[in-house]
């Protein structure tokens, strides 16, 4: 059993906090101009990038607790959403391919402490065994 001896430093603490707060201006961006985007993008592609949105709010909890799961569940909902926007736009969009930059800082920031940390909470496993 692996218990969780990962200690979140003040530099990741931070960057989870902005994280977070841009999650939530993102989730409201979608909320504020949903019509404007579901004319758009459509109504499946408005929904999907939507729930990708709130997604990470889970992902960003397992990542505060110091969750492998987390950080590998948030950089794949940014991959998706990226690829998503890509494949729409005919191109790179700036937005989206700046929210590819977390990813690449908690790889950095979490170099030293991947090996103490579990891939899931105890609830999870409790549930799954």
């Amino acid at each position: 059993r692996m218990e969780n001896t990962a200690i979140r430093g003040k530099g990741l603490s931070i960057f989870i906090g902005l994280a977070a707060a841009i999650s939530v201006l993102g989730v409201l961006g979608y909320l504020f101009a949903w019509n404007l985007l579901l004319s758009a993008m459509g109504t499946a592609l408005t929904f999907f990038l939507f729930s990708i949105a709130l997604v990470r709010w889970y992902a960003l909890y397992l990542m505060w607790h110091m969750f492998r799961f987390g950080y590998v569940f948030y950089i794949s909902l940014s991959i998706v959403a990226v690829g998503i926007t890509f494949i729409m736009q005919n191109g790179p969009s700036k937005t989206y391919l700046f929210s590819l930059l977390p990813a690449a800082l908690f790889i950095f920031l979490l170099k030293n402490k991947w090996k103490l940390m579990p891939w899931f909470p105890e609830y999870i496993k409790r549930k799954n065994s």
